[in-house]
C-alpha cells in the first residue's frame, strides 16, 4: 500500500504536469520539486534499513518485501528514481535526460522481468505495486523517447519559430548553426 506522502507526492506530480502543458509558470517549479522528491524517495527505499529509518521519521510506509530476492527490489527502486530524474529532465529539456531515461528503461525492463518472475513464485503478492509502479514510468519515459516533439509542440504552440529551430536541433546536434538558432529563439520567448 502506498504511504499518503507517496499518494500525495504523486497527486502533485499529476498536477505539475498539467500545468506544465497549460504553461503555468509554477509548474515547472513543481515538476522539479516533486519529481526530485519521489526520486529521492525511491533512493531511500533502496538503501534499505537506513532508508527505513529515515522514511519512518515522516511516517512514510516501506513495503515488506519478505522472501524476495532485496537486490532485484533495490536495483528496482534505483530503475525508479533514474526513470523519475530523466522524466524531470525530459520535461524540463535539459541535457541528460535521454540518456538517463534509456537507462533507467534498460535497468527497469530488466527488473521488472525478474520482478514478475518472482511475483509468479511468490503466494503475498506484495511486489504488484512495485510492478505497477515500474510500468507507469516506463510508459511515460517510452512516450517522451518515442515523440520527443509532442511535448514541446504542445508547451510552445504559440512559438512555432522555437519549435522549427528545436527540431532542426534534433536532427543535427552537433551542427553550431542550429544551436545558436536555438538559443536565440529560446531567449525570444523568456526561457
Amino acid at each position: 500500500m502506498m504511504s499518503k506522502l507517496e499518494i500525495a507526492l504523486v497527486v502533485f506530480l499529476v498536477m505539475s504536469f498539467l500545468l506544465l502543458f497549460m504553461n503555468v509558470p509554477l509548474g515547472e517549479l513543481i515538476l522539479v520539486q516533486i519529481s526530485s522528491t519521489l526520486s529521492v524517495l525511491c533512493l531511500l527505499m533502496a538503501i534499505s534499513e537506513r532508508g527505513n529509518k529515515i522514511l519512518s521519521k515522516f511516517k512514510v510506509e516501506v513495503p515488506e518485501f519478505e522472501n524476495n530476492n532485496p537486490m532485484i527490489i533495490r536495483l528496482s527502486f534505483i530503475s525508479l528514481s533514474v526513470l523519475l530524474l530523466g522524466i524531470q529532465f525530459m520535461c524540463m529539456f535539459w541535457p541528460g535526460g535521454a540518456v538517463m531515461l534509456h537507462f533507467g528503461l534498460v535497468l527497469a525492463s530488466i527488473m521488472l522481468l525478474l520482478l514478475l518472475i518472482q511475483n509468479m513464485k511468490s503466494k503475498k503478492g506484495n511486489l504488484k505495486l512495485l510492478i505497477s509502479r515500474l510500468i507507469v514510468c516506463g510508459v511515460l519515459a517510452l512516450w517522451l523517447i518515442l515523440s520527443p516533439m509532442t511535448l514541446i509542440e504542445s508547451r510552445y504552440s504559440e512559438h512555432p519559430e522555437f519549435i522549427k529551430a528545436y527540431e532542426n536541433h534534433l536532427k543535427d546536434p552537433s551542427n553550431e548553426e542550429f544551436r545558436i538558432k536555438l538559443i536565440e529563439e529560446r531567449e525570444k520567448i523568456g526561457q
